[in-house]
Order: structure tokens, then sequence, then C-alpha cells
């Protein structure tokens, strides 16, 4: 390692653990799995900027990293699906408006929801696609904050909303770190059948 990358390094986790103090803690980021590496500092940052992005700042979310056994499981208990997949999002609150944030009547109601994130199947996505680990999850993280905020993709019209909200947050998150994310969620011409 050189010494710029160090100093960066060093400067970037006080950076976090000060923006942490001031701004309080809505993520709470746990890695429950070890098979793939994750640079959870970076991950943590990437999804803070998301939630003061999306304007929900004053909410608190929970991001899990799981095997694929975890997820799958979930994926089967809560969805019917007996398959692994990459995420899985558990909104707290019931959104009457899509993409608007819930007006919690009590202080402890200030939470957004959980994310539960996938980590081998996304590492095996980004080697066949030959994407970035932090680039896909931040995708897949926006993804999923547009769930707790009440978006599905279960129409083309709720789809469409989705991916527009998704691109105005990568919008943001491109523009400050210089990246070229685009959404999950893909525009739809036509009903599904």
């Amino acid at each position: 390692m050189t010494l710029p990358y160090i100093l960066f390094s060093f400067c970037l986790c006080h950076l976090i653990v000060i923006s942490q103090f001031i701004l309080g803690m809505p993520i709470f980021l746990k890695n429950l799995q070890r098979a793939v590496r994750l640079n959870e500092h970076l991950l943590h940052f990437h999804c803070t900027f998301l939630l003061n992005a999306a304007r929900a700042e004053k909410f608190d979310v929970s991001i899990a990293c799981v095997d694929n056994r975890e997820i799958r499981n979930l994926n089967r208990i809560y969805r019917n699906v007996n398959a692994t997949t990459d995420v899985l999002s558990f909104p707290y609150h019931e959104v009457a408006t899509p993409g608007t944030l819930p007006s919690p009547a009590a202080p402890c109601d200030y939470y957004l929801g959980d994310i539960v994130l996938g980590m081998p199947l996304i590492a095996a996505q980004c080697a066949a696609d030959r994407t970035n680990l932090v680039d896909r999850l931040t995708v897949l993280v926006t993804h999923a904050l547009c769930h707790l905020m009440g978006h599905t993709h279960h129409t083309r019209a709720t789809c469409n909303a989705m991916f527009q909200d998704e691109a105005q947050l990568l919008t943001v998150f491109n523009t400050t770190f210089g990246t070229q994310l685009k959404p999950l969620t893909i525009v739809v011409k036509h009903n599904h059948q």
C-alpha cells in the first residue's frame, strides 16, 4: 500500500466516524457472512449518503449481509419463492403514496425497515458481469430503499415510478462520486404477461 492510499483510508474512516457522531447513526449494518470480503465502512458510507439523498436522514435502516442459505430461507418464508436472491426489503411502514416518507407518530417509529443482501449471489453476479462489488451493492441498496419507501414493480406504472426515484437517487450519487451507476429497476414499455 502506498502512503497516499493509507492517508486517504485513515481520513475517510475518521470522516465516517465524525459524520455518524454529528448526524446520528441511521444505518445499522451487520455482516453475518464470511464468504465474500466486504468493505463495511465504504458500504455504510454509501448507504448513509443514499439515505440523506432520499431526505430520509431522520430514519433508521438495518442492513444485513447474509449467505445464500439465509437469504433463500427468508425468500421462501416471506415471498414463497424457494430460491436465492440478491436483495430483500422489509418495510416497517405501509406508505400510502409510493416514494414518500412515512409520518411517524412516535420517535421510536422513525424506522424505514430492513434490507437483506445475499452476498455470495451478488459476488457471483459481479464476476459474471465484470462489475465492481461496491457499485453493485450501492445499486441494490438504492433499489431496496425505494421499496422501503413504498415502491413496487408489479405494474408498468409502479415500475416506471420506481425507476424514476432510483434514477434520481443514483444521479445524485453519480454526480457526487463520479460514477455511472444505473437503476436496477427497468422501464417497462408493456404490461407483464
